[in-house]
Parts: C-alpha cells; sequence; structure tokens
C-alpha cells in the first residue's frame, strides 16, 4: 500500500511540474526524446545486422 502511494505522489508530481511547461517547451522536449529514441533503435539495429551477418559467415 504504502509503494502505491508513493508511486501515486511521485506521478501526481510529475503531471503537475508538465502541466506547468509551456506548450512550445513541450514540443522541443517530446521532439528532443523522438530523435534520441530514434538514435538508439538504428544503433540497435545496425549492431542486431552485423551479428546476422557474422553468424551468417
Amino acid at each position: 500500500m504504502l509503494k502505491n502511494t508513493l508511486f501515486q505522489r511521485i506521478v501526481m508530481g510529475l503531471m503537475l511540474f508538465w502541466s506547468k511547461i509551456p506548450p512550445e517547451t513541450k514540443d522541443r522536449i517530446v521532439d528532443e526524446i523522438l530523435k534520441q529514441f530514434d538514435k538508439i533503435l538504428r544503433e540497435f539495429y545496425k549492431q542486431y545486422k552485423q551479428k546476422q551477418q557474422q553468424s551468417s559467415k
């Protein structure tokens, strides 16, 4: 029960913080997160393909 309450407090705090951020800033934050996620996925895929090629030799 305590963990659930702590989790709820954290989530509510984050939601309150997010609600105070201007929409333009939110857009920039989301765009940057997506850019970084794209980089991570591309690198993961590149390494995956390299492993596939090495194992097929």
